[in-house]
């Protein structure tokens, strides 16, 4: 067709008047095609001209980049673009004249946060450089892929180790518990202020021997199948009875603890003792985070709509940067002194054994946010009216 129409125009001067009007038809069907693909296609794209001023834009690109709600003829693109990094970037690498491919950015939209990769390419006509093509493809749900499946190859990798991990190290720790024991019982007898040392000296070992043996449990929570067995429960009662035991410990870190019960809460399926283990795990994932923080303060709340049931355990600590927040779930990543990166992992195995999702929010100074969405049974769910909110709060205050 495009060799039709050159060929076509090269001789127009020589047509008769139906023979162009034939002409400028085929030149608008082939526009008219040009546009549907561009406006059917998943991918964005923005055409610019040599002075970088937007063309085309089509559908797709308006949907995954923040433009601006007008477009204006003779508007540089960066101009067009609502988000200063992307602009920014846009902007520098058509003056240097590059061509760049995958050049990811992290965006807000009104479905959620959004990874969007951006190639710019230079547009060729008849050999010669006429402008810019730059592309948008949302790559969100492939790198969310490639999270879990690198986490599932990570904690796959420790199964090997359990057993050996379960003879050399438990083992061990439990002879020099019932040792210590002894030794202790033997003191019963001694008298003076070298049994206060020593008595001393033991309470440390003591207490470094439960670390160890809770680092050992939670190794092997993690590698080996948790078998969960899920049976319908309510989760405001078992959020309750967590809270009472936790409170103490909480309050003695002179932390706030709140939580926030949504009534009517669908009941949903869940192994008590393992969402337990996964939900302390967050609690003192929070508690480590309020370590320097003065009115430190841990909310758990619930919600549902007719999809899910949301639990929501949040705080106002330290919060984590975008690179740790890529990492916690990794099998011993860790930013603490002491701590194992054990705990989260083991948490994210447990929420997935429960066939949930788990997404964080956080950020630095501000505090995070984990959320788990548990799926509702079918035969429970409940529908609710928009903008209704039934809440029983309760407090420390």
């Amino acid at each position: 067709m495009l060799r039709f129409i050159s060929k076509a125009m090269e001789k127009v001067h020589k047509l008769p008047p139906e023979q162009i009007v034939q002409v400028i038809h085929s030149l608008a069907d082939e526009y008219d095609t040009l546009v549907s693909v561009l406006r059917s296609i998943n991918q964005g794209v923005i055409i610019c001209d040599k002075d970088m001023n937007i063309i085309q834009c089509n559908k797709t690109a308006d949907r995954l980049l923040p433009i601006t709600s007008f477009i204006s003829s003779g508007q540089k693109v960066w101009t067009a673009i609502d988000d200063d990094a992307i602009s920014t970037w846009i902007r520098e690498t058509l003056l240097q004249q590059k061509s760049v491919s995958d050049k990811e950015f992290t965006v807000e939209t009104k479905q959620g946060e959004k990874i969007i990769s951006l190639e710019i390419i230079p547009l060729v006509r008849y050999s010669t450089v006429t402008g810019t093509v730059i592309t948008v493809i949302d790559v969100t749900e492939k790198r969310k892929k490639e999270v879990k499946l690198r986490r599932a190859e990570n904690l796959a990798s420790l199964t090997n180790l359990a057993a050996t991990v379960a003879h050399e190290i438990k083992n061990p720790l439990g002879a020099i518990s019932i040792h210590i024991q002894l030794i202790q019982k033997c003191l019963g007898n001694v008298e003076g202020e070298g049994k206060k040392n020593i008595e001393k000296y033991l309470s440390v070992i003591n207490e470094e021997i439960d670390r160890l043996n809770s680092i050992v449990v939670n190794f092997l929570y993690a590698v080996r199948p948790l078998d969960a067995e899920l049976k319908p429960g309510d989760l405001n009662k078992f959020l309750k009875d967590i809270a009472g035991f936790f409170r103490p410990e909480l309050e003695s870190e002179s932390i706030t603890l709140e939580i926030k019960l949504s009534q009517d809460l669908p009941e949903i399926n869940f192994d008590e003792r393992l969402l337990k283990i996964a939900v302390i795990n967050l609690l003192k994932n929070s508690k480590e985070a309020l370590k320097s923080k003065k009115n430190g303060k841990i909310v758990i709340k619930t919600s549902f709509d007719s999809d899910a049931v949301y639990l929501d355990i949040s705080d106002n600590g330290s919060g984590m940067d975008e690179e740790t927040l890529k990492k916690i779930f990794d099998p011993y990543f860790t930013t603490k002194a002491e701590g194992s990166g054990l705990g989260l992992p083991l948490t994210y195995k447990i929420i997935k054994e429960h066939d949930c999702e788990i997404k964080v929010n956080s950020e630095l100074c501000e505090g995070t946010t984990f959320t788990i969405s548990f799926p509702i049974p079918q035969k429970t769910i409940h529908l609710i009216e928009a903008g209704e909110k039934n809440e029983i709060q309760y407090s420390d205050n």
